[in-house]
C-alpha cells in the first residue's frame, strides 16, 4: 500500500474502490462455489441448514466483519463456522487497514513508529491476560496493525536504502535464499508450531529486513507479477481445495492442494482478475487527467 500511494494522491476514493473491488469479485466466485460444495456435503452443511448470523450473512456477501466472527457464538457454535470462506477473516482485517491507509500514509516515520508502539502494547496486554491467542491476537486488529505498519516502514527503508545505493544484486540473492530456506524449514523447527507473541515480532522483523532488497531484484520481473497474479486466488481456493481433497496426510498432499488451487486460480487470473486490473488502471488514468481536490489531500 505504501508503493501504490502515491499514484492515488488526491484520489482516495478511488483508491478505497480498486482495493475493495481487487478483494471482492474472486471472494464471490469462490464463496459461490464453496457453498455449493458446503451445502451438498453432509459432514459440513449444518451451518448451511441453520439459520445463519446477521454479521455471518454480511462477511459472506461484502467480507466486511470476516475478522470479527470468531469474537461471537451463534446456536451454541463460533461465527466463522458460517463463513462460505473460512480464511476470509484475513481479508476482513486487511480492509480495516485499506480504510486507514489515506490517513497513515502522510504520517511521520516516527509518529508510525508511536502506533506500532501502542498496538504492541496492546499485543503484550492480551498476553497477559487468559484471552485465548486465537482470536484475541491474530483476529483483534488493533493488536494485528504492527504488522501492517511494519510493512509501510520497510517500504521506506527500502526507498531511502535505495537512494543511497546501498541495496545490491547480491544482497537481494541472499535475502531470497534466506527467505525461502526459512518457509521450507520452519516447520521443521521444535516448538515453531506454538502460538507465542515473540515470535510474531520476530517473523515481521525478519520480513522488515529480507522484503527490501528481495524487492531490489524482483520489482521489475515478469515472472514474480505473473506470480502474484496467482497469490490471491490461490489463497482464496486452498482451503475449499483441502476439504475437498480429504484433508489426509496422504504423499504430496500438500503438492496436490496447490496444483489443483492453482488449476481453478488460471480462470479466475484470465477472465476475472485481468480485466478488473484493466479497468482499475483506466480508473487512475481518468482520474489523473481530472483531478479534483480530494477529501483527504
Amino acid at each position: 500500500m505504501a508503493l501504490i500511494s502515491k499514484k492515488y494522491s488526491g484520489m482516495w476514493m478511488t483508491f478505497y474502490i480498486n482495493r475493495y473491488s481487487r478483494l471482492i469479485v474472486s471472494f464471490w466466485i469462490v464463496a459461490f462455489v464453496s457453498f455449493f460444495f458446503w451445502s451438498h456435503n453432509p459432514q459440513f452443511n449444518q451451518g448451511i441448514t441453520t439459520d445463519p448470523p446477521l454479521l455471518a450473512i454480511v462477511s459472506n456477501f461484502l467480507l466486511w466483519g470476516a475478522d470479527l466472527t470468531q469474537f461471537f457464538h451463534h446456536n451454541g457454535s463460533e461465527m466463522t463456522f458460517w463463513l462460505m470462506v473460512p480464511q476470509s477473516w484475513s481479508l476482513g482485517a486487511e480492509l480495516w487497514f485499506y480504510l486507514l491507509v489515506p490517513f497513515l500514509v502522510p504520517l511521520r516515520t516516527q509518529t508510525i513508529m508511536l502506533i506500532i508502539a501502542a498496538s504492541i502494547a496492546i499485543r503484550i496486554g492480551i498476553n497477559m491476560t487468559d484471552l485465548p491467542f486465537h482470536p484475541w491476537q491474530q483476529r483483534f486488529f488493533p493488536a494485528e496493525l504492527p504488522f501492517f505498519l511494519s510493512g509501510m516502514l520497510s517500504h521506506r527503508f527500502y526507498v531511502w536504502a535505495n537512494k543511497k545505493k546501498y541495496i545490491f544484486n547480491i544482497h537481494g540473492v541472499i535475502a531470497l535464499c534466506v527467505g525461502v530456506a526459512l518457509i521450507t524449514l520452519i516447520g521443521h523447527i521444535p516448538g515453531a508450531h506454538v502460538m507465542e507473541t515473540w515470535k510474531s515480532f520476530l517473523v515481521a522483523a525478519t520480513l522488515f529486513l529480507l522484503l527490501p532488497p528481495i524487492f531490489f531484484i524482483t520489482n521489475k520481473s515478469k515472472v514474480d507479477r505473473w506470480l502474484g497474479e496467482f497469490s490471491y486466488p490461490i489463497y482464496l481456493w486452498h482451503i475449499i481445495v483441502i476439504f475437498f481433497l480429504g484433508a489426509k496426510a496422504s504423499p504430496f498432499f500438500g503438492e496436490k492442494v496447490l496444483a489443483l488451487s492453482f488449476l481453478l486460480s488460471v480462470p479466475l487470473v484470465l477472465f476475472v482478475e485481468r480485466p478488473l486490473d484493466r479497468w482499475r488502471q483506466n480508473r487512475i488514468s481518468r482520474g489523473k487527467q481530472q483531478i479534483l481536490p480530494g477529501f483527504f489531500e
